[in-house]
C-alpha cells in the first residue's frame, strides 16, 4: 500500500521513478502505463515539472498490479514509497514489486446451454484465452463479454455470461466461462422523444431495426451511429422499455436532443495540399442543415485561398451555393449538387488567367465504415485570358471560352486507426475522370490515380509510414493537348520535400511550371517521439513528373532526403522539414546559383 504523505508533500514536484523487484517486466515497460512519471529535463529547466499526485500515484499502483495479474502473476503485491533526494527539490518514488508465482492456464472449462442456433463450437471460436500460457483474468472477463455480446446480437438479450479461475496449484489455474443465454426476445414498436424541428420519418429511415426482428444490440448501436451521422443530433439514446421484466416482445424509446438547423460559416485557417506548403483560406456563408424537418441540407459560400510563407498572393476566389439530399432511391446514399463561380483572379496556373462558371452532381455510398464509393458529372465553362505561354495561343484559341464535361469515379478504403496522427493502418484510393468523347465538350482527356499509405507501429512507440502514388493523363484525340489546369505537379511539403513548390516537371518558355501528365511518387518516414506534443522525423521521397507518359525514364527519378519536426495540435500537426537533393539535384546555369536543399513549413502529415 502507497506510503501516505501529508499535503505539503503532495505539492511537491516529482522527480525521479524508480522500480524495484521487477525480474518479467522491464522498467520501461512499466514507466510507460504510469502516469506519476519523472519531470522531463525541459520542464524542470522551465520550472514546470510535474506536481506529484498521492492520488495519481495511488491510481498508478493499481493499474501495475493489474498489469502484472494479465501476465498470470495473480499473487502480485505492488507498493511506493516518496522520499526526497538531497538537494530536496524533487520527490523522488519508489516502486516496489513483488512478483510472486505466475500461473499458467491448464485447462478452460465452457459450460451452459446451448440453443441449436448458437452451437457449443462456434462459442468456443470467439475464447481468446488459451491453454499453457499465462492466464489473464481480465482476458476471461472479456471472453466473457464476447461471448454475452454474441448472444445478443443474436436474439437473446438478456443472456447471462460469467468468466472465472480457479487455482488448481503452485503454478497453474483452471478457466471456467458459464452461459446463461436466457430467452428469446424481439424488436417490439419505437416511440420517439425530443422531436421539435424533425419529422419522424428521418429517423425511422436510418434505423437498423425493425418490427419483429429478433433483438439485435449490434442494430441498436448501428441505428445511434447513423442517427448521430445526420449531423442534426447533439444527443441520442436508444433504451429498450421493461428490460428487467425480461418480455418476449422489447419496446425501445428514441430520446434525442436537436442541433440548431441554421448556422453561420466564419472562418480563417491554413492548410496545405500537392501544390503549395501553406496556404490561408477565409470563408463566409450561411446555412440550413434540416430543411423543413426533412435532413436535407442547404448552403451559400464564399471563400478565399491564399499562398503565404513562401509567396504572398491570391490563389483563388470561389462562391458556392449548395444543396444537399441524404437519402437517394431508399438508400443512404447522399447526393450534393454544387453550382460555383471562381472568378478570373486565380494564381494558380502561370500561364494565363481563368475564370470559371459550373455545376457539380456527385453520389456517394458507403459499403462499410471502412469503404466508400463516389461518382460524380461535371460540367464547366472557362474563360480564358491573360495568356502569357506563346505556346497555348494557338490551343485556347484568343478568346474562346471552352465548356468541359467530366464524369468520375472514386473508390476509398480507410483503415487507419486515426486521420490527423496514423500509427497503423492503411489508405487506398483509386480515382478516374473522362472529359469529353461520348459526353461531349471541347475537352477530351481520361486520368487515373492510384495512391497506397501504409502505417506501422513499431513497439507503440514508433511509427513507419510509406506512401507509393502513380497517375497519369491520356489524350486519345490527335492534335490536342490537356491544358495546365487540369495537368499534375511535384514539389514541396507534400510530395517531394527538397524541391520547391511545383517545382520538379515540364516549365514553359518563361521557365514556369506548366505540369505534367505522368507523376510517381514514393515516400518513406520514420517518426518517433520527442518531447511532450513534439514528433521527429526522417524521411526519403522520391519520383518525377513527366509531359507524357511515352517520356517515362527511370533514371529521371529525383530523390530527397531529410529530416523534420512536427508539434502535434488537437487539430493536427504542424510541421517543419528540411530537405537535401541527393538524387538528380537540381543544376544551376551559369551566373545561376540555386540550392539544392529547401525548408517547408506545413500543416498536417505529408501522408
Amino acid at each position: 500500500m502507497l506510503l501516505l504523505v501529508s499535503v505539503a508533500l503532495a505539492q511537491q514536484k516529482t522527480g525521479e521513478v524508480a522500480f524495484y523487484g521487477n525480474n518479467a517486466i522491464p522498467d520501461w515497460e512499466l514507466g510507460k502505463i504510469m502516469r506519476t512519471k519523472e519531470s522531463p529535463w525541459y520542464k524542470k529547466l522551465l520550472g514546470s515539472a510535474q506536481d506529484f499526485n498521492s492520488r495519481q500515484l495511488e491510481n498508478d499502483l493499481r493499474i501495475v498490479k493489474e498489469y502484472y495479474r494479465s501476465r498470470g502473476f495473480l499473487d502480485v503485491n505492488v507498493t511506493a514509497s516518496a522520499r526526497f533526494k538531497e538537494d530536496e527539490k524533487y520527490l523522488h518514488i519508489d516502486v516496489n514489486v513483488i512478483e510472486g508465482a505466475q500461473y499458467i492456464l491448464d485447462s478452460l472449462i465452457l459450460t451452459g446451454d446451448f440453443p441449436a442456433i448458437l452451437p457449443r463450437e462456434e462459442i468456443e471460436k470467439l475464447i481468446l484465452s488459451e491453454t499453457e500460457k499465462p492466464i489473464n483474468p481480465k482476458g476471461l472477463k472479456r471472453d466473457a463479454r464476447a461471448i454475452q455480446r454474441h448472444f445478443q446480437n443474436r436474439g437473446y438479450p438478456y443472456a447471462d455470461v460469467t468468466g472465472d479461475y480457479e487455482i488448481t496449484g503452485d503454478s497453474s489455474a483452471t478457466a471456467i466461462i458459464k452461459v446463461n443465454p436466457g430467452r428469446i426476445a424481439y424488436f417490439g414498436s419505437v416511440t420517439y422523444s425530443g422531436l421539435i424541428l424533425t419529422r419522424e420519418s428521418v429517423l425511422k429511415r436510418e434505423l437498423a431495426l425493425e418490427y419483429g426482428e429478433k433483438y439485435s444490440a449490434k442494430k441498436i448501436t448501428t441505428s445511434k451511429e447513423a442517427l448521430y451521422r445526420t449531423g442534426l443530433f447533439t444527443l441520442v439514446s436508444i433504451e429498450p422499455l421493461d428490460f428487467d421484466s425480461q418480455p418476449e416482445t422489447l419496446d425501445c424509446r428514441i430520446t434525442v436532443a436537436e442541433k440548431h438547423p441554421r448556422w453561420i460559416i466564419s472562418r480563417i485557417g491554413a492548410g496545405s495540399d500537392e501544390k503549395y506548403d501553406l496556404t490561408g483560406e477565409a470563408a463566409l456563408g450561411w446555412g440550413h442543415r434540416n430543411l423543413f424537418g426533412t435532413g436535407r441540407e442547404f448552403t451559400i459560400q464564399a471563400t478565399s485561398k491564399w499562398q503565404i510563407i513562401t509567396a504572398w498572393s491570391n490563389l483563388r476566389n470561389r462562391f458556392d451555393v449548395t444543396y444537399r439530399e441524404p437519402w437517394t432511391l431508399g438508400t443512404r446514399t447522399p447526393v450534393t449538387l454544387d453550382l460555383y463561380f471562381e472568378p478570373g483572379n486565380s494564381e494558380e496556373i502561370d500561364q494565363y488567367k481563368i475564370q470559371i462558371v459550373g455545376f457539380e452532381i456527385g453520389a456517394e455510398h458507403s459499403t462499410s465504415r471502412r469503404f466508400t464509393h463516389s461518382v460524380y458529372f461535371n460540367y464547366e465553362w472557362a474563360d480564358i485570358y491573360d495568356i502569357t505561354d506563346p505556346g497555348l495561343q494557338q490551343q485556347i484559341l484568343g478568346e474562346r471560352k471552352p465548356i468541359s464535361r467530366r464524369i468520375g469515379y472514386s473508390a476509398v478504403r480507410d483503415n487507419r486507426d486515426n486521420v490527423l496522427v496514423p500509427t497503423y493502418g492503411s489508405y487506398f484510393a483509386a480515382q478516374t475522370e473522362i472529359a469529353g468523347y461520348f459526353i461531349g465538350g471541347d475537352e477530351h482527356y481520361t486520368k487515373v490515380s492510384l495512391s497506397y499509405r501504409r502505417y506501422l507501429s513499431i513497439f507503440d512507440r514508433f511509427v513507419l509510414a510509406n506512401r507509393g502514388r502513380i497517375a497519369v493523363i491520356g489524350n486519345w484525340n490527335p492534335g490536342e493537348d490537356v491544358l495546365p489546369h487540369q495537368r499534375f505537379f511535384l514539389g514541396g511539403a507534400n510530395t517531394i520535400r527538397g524541391w520547391q513548390e511545383r517545382s520538379i516537371g515540364p516549365v514553359d518558355e518563361q521557365g514556369n511550371p506548366r505540369g505534367g501528365k505522368l507523376v510517381m511518387l514514393g515516400n518513406v518516414e520514420f517518426r518517433a517521439p520527442l518531447a511532450w506534443r513534439l514528433w521527429g522525423h526522417i524521411f526519403f521521397d522520391t519520383g518525377n513528373l513527366w509531359d507524357f507518359a511515352e517520356t517515362f525514364n527511370p533514371d529521371d527519378l529525383k530523390g530527397s532526403a531529410g529530416w523534420g519536426l512536427a508539434l502535434i495540435t488537437p487539430v493536427g500537426p504542424i510541421r517543419f522539414d528540411y530537405g537535401y537533393q541527393i538524387m538528380n539535384a537540381d543544376e544551376a546555369e551559369p551566373g545561376e546559383e540555386i540550392s539544392n536543399s529547401n525548408w517547408h513549413l506545413s500543416l498536417m502529415y505529408a501522408f
